[in-house]
């Protein structure tokens, strides 16, 4: 994979970003401007609003009790003795953030103590959390949000929700769940695919594909795989991205074509209308378009900043909007104060044009995720943040 002309966020240097990042709280995006202000009222809140936006409240994480994992070996082995619980203060650690495809229902993976639902309509945390599965590593929903699915280090998980039959019983909205297992060790990751038919689990070496129907009906992708990165689903096909290169896989033959990469790789993102793909490494991204059995290396995007050591803006996440429109980019914390923050680019057929980037709160630190949530105009951009909030930024277009 070769680079060349690459555009980027030039000419912006790295004292003009940082210095835009004073100018106060980001509300979203209007027309590729990004929307902050220094004071927030409700005179500018309003203002936002009368151009479509929406304005929704940050929230945090909730408190969940946790004991020291020490303590709790301790009290394995003297069983006999007076227990005492110790508090473990330490930072929750997010596995992966994912949005209802169609309610504002955000689903986030506490690694060790289970997934928690935030009903945004409400600005509300629901009680009852989905737990007892053990370090979960990635969560998502089924593209009709009837059902979730976990990669744990035991295996994965399928949480269903049954209504209850109506018949002769009275009408209730009440639901059960039904909690599928599937040992498949190490899991690292799970992706749907686009009509619900296949689910995609990947450790660090191993992809296998179970119908999502039956799971106990797999595939093992046959490949030589580096480290695996991640995976995405097309229309007709599979993007699985390791830490050397990119395979795209035939939905139906499961035959793949591989491309290597000169750099570090990030992610693959497969979810464009057409046959688009976006290869995204530690610094660059670069379009493969795929028409007629012809393909076509496209142009890459720079995300180096002038005056910024190459070093000091490596992502670490790529993430495209549902609507295919913004990609947002999480950066590995460096010196520099931009790695902190996610930037934002829109795509525009084949070009990939620069907003700009969005900052948290001083106290929130830096960015450690981020995700979308599909809107009829625009998209919600999600960013889960060192201290525990979540922060919502209205992105229109």
């Amino acid at each position: 994979m070769s680079f060349g002309g690459c555009p980027s966020f030039r000419p912006n240097t790295i004292a003009d970003l940082i210095e835009e990042q004073n100018h106060g709280l980001v509300l979203g995006e209007y027309e590729l401007q990004i929307v902050r202000f220094r004071n927030l009222d409700d005179q500018k809140i309003a203002m936002f609003r009368s151009l479509g936006g929406l304005v929704e409240k940050s929230t945090e994480i909730p408190n969940v009790r946790r004991n020291s994992q020490k303590r709790k070996y301790a009290d394995d082995l003297f069983q006999d003795e007076e227990k005492e619980e110790i508090e473990d203060t330490r930072p929750m650690k997010i596995s992966a953030l994912s949005w209802h495809p169609f309610k504002p229902r955000l689903a986030v993976a506490v690694r060790e103590y289970g997934i928690y639902f935030y009903d945004q309509s409400n600005e509300i945390w629901e009680n009852e959390p989905y737990a007892d599965m053990g370090p979960i590593n990635d969560i998502e929903f089924g593209p009709l949000g009837s059902c979730i699915a976990a990669a744990c280090e035991d295996g994965i998980y399928i949480w269903r929700a049954r209504q209850q039959p109506r018949g002769d019983f009275p009408e209730s909205d009440i639901s059960s769940l039904h909690k599928s297992f599937f040992k498949f060790r190490g899991a690292q990751g799970v992706r749907f695919s686009r009509c619900g038919r296949h689910l995609c689990g990947w450790t660090k070496g191993v992809v296998r594909i179970f119908s999502a129907s039956d799971m106990s009906d797999s595939v093992k992708l046959h490949s030589t795989f580096s480290t695996i990165k991640d995976c995405d689903f097309h229309d007709c096909g599979l993007l699985v991205s390791s830490d050397k290169a990119f395979n795209l896989y035939n939905c139906d033959t499961w035959q793949y074509k591989a491309y290597s990469s000169v750099r570090p790789v990030v992610t693959g993102i497969a979810g464009f209308p057409s046959s688009m793909y976006l290869f995204a490494t530690d610094q660059y991204l670069q379009w493969l378009m795929l028409k007629d059995d012809q393909e076509e290396i496209g142009m890459a995007f720079d995300l180096s900043i002038p005056g910024a050591h190459a070093d000091d803006m490596r992502s670490k996440q790529v993430s495209l909007s549902p609507c295919a429109s913004r990609v947002a980019v999480v950066y590995h914390v460096s010196d520099c104060p931009l790695s902190r923050s996610v930037a934002i680019i829109s795509v525009e057929k084949t070009m990939l044009v620069p907003v700009g980037f969005i900052h948290g709160q001083e106290d929130w630190g830096e960015a450690l995720q981020c995700t979308f949530r599909s809107l009829r105009r625009g998209t919600m951009l999600t960013i889960f943040w060192a201290s525990g909030t979540i922060s919502f930024h209205h992105l229109l277009h």
